[in-house]
């Protein structure tokens, strides 16, 4: 169930919160799917490695930098923001459930503020870091090749800046008594409930 405020009596407001929130969804599903894009050429380039070392002697060079810094690091930060939508993230709840519902809306803004900081924080440094290896060019040298590296540092900022804004949304959402919308179609189901029905149906 998200969370977030009731209802709120002003319809224009509601559009342009869901409006927000929508194309917040959509931005984070652009990052699933270079995820998607990313996982499936880890396990091509992979695969292609194996079968070259163990059939023909002949490995693909830098397969190990080259799933470490090009693969490896886009699968972990662009779907941050996307698990976050859906409160995905790991929490802790020993006490929270048993709380009023005014104190567990403090908590929840707290919550969204301390993240806001860190990500915030986060995206800043990493892009800060990003732009500092694309001025250099920053490379590595593997097997005798130059690879380029400097384009996978930015991965990190993209990830952590769809965080922060997801985070942004959801604590305007609770402090203007918005419903939360991300991650949901025009019926309100969220995307868990979608791709479950789908997967139901297509068993039938």
């Amino acid at each position: 169930m998200k969370r977030g405020g009731s209802f709120s009596p002003d319809p224009s407001m509601g559009v342009v919160v869901q409006t927000i929130g929508r194309l917040l969804s959509r931005l984070n599903g652009l990052a699933i799917w270079l995820g998607t894009i990313v996982v499936f050429l880890l396990i091509v380039h992979v695969t292609a490695d194996v079968g070259l070392r163990y059939l023909f002697n002949s490995p693909l060079p830098a397969t190990i930098m080259i799933v470490s810094v090009f693969y490896m690091v886009p699968i972990v930060f662009l779907p941050l923001a996307a698990v976050e939508e859906d409160d995905g993230h790991i929490t802790v709840e020993l006490i929270y459930d048993l709380l009023a519902e005014w104190i567990k809306r403090v908590l929840r803004i707290l919550s969204h503020l301390l993240s806001i900081a860190v990500f915030g924080a986060l995206a800043l440094r990493t892009f800060n870091e990003a732009m500092l290896k694309y001025d250099t060019g920053t490379f590595a040298m593997e097997a005798g090749l130059r690879i380029p590296i400097w384009p996978a540092y930015f991965a990190l900022p993209v990830g952590f800046g769809l965080m922060l804004l997801v985070l942004i949304y959801k604590l305007a959402c609770e402090v203007m008594g918005k419903p939360i919308t991300l991650g949901s179609g025009p019926d309100g189901a969220s995307r868990e409930v979608d791709i479950a029905q789908k997967l139901r149906r297509g068993g039938e």
